[in-house]
């Protein structure tokens, strides 16, 4: 069960270069006794540069399941066999 209840969104840029650009929504969720919980559910980007004057992409996404994040200062998750 997916429902949005609430849409919310950031924008903004900060003097030095750092740039930020996140949604926000309310979803619905069933627990383990199959109880409804409403969670937040967030994703975003931000950039920045880097100190070798590189432009930096950060990709976020947070939900019920945890917060993981990509980009390429992120360290990857080794895969598992």
């Amino acid at each position: 069960m997916f429902d949005i209840v609430l849409l919310v969104g950031k924008v903004f840029e900060t003097s030095n270069g750092i740039k930020v650009n996140e949604q926000g929504q309310l979803k619905e969720v069933v627990d383990e006794e199959n109880k409804p919980h409403s969670v937040v559910v967030v994703r975003g980007t931000y950039s920045y540069v880097n100190n070798e004057g590189n432009n930096e992409v950060i990709e976020y996404f947070a939900d019920e399941n945890g917060y993981r994040a990509e980009g390429p200062s992120v360290p990857k998750v080794p895969a598992r066999r």
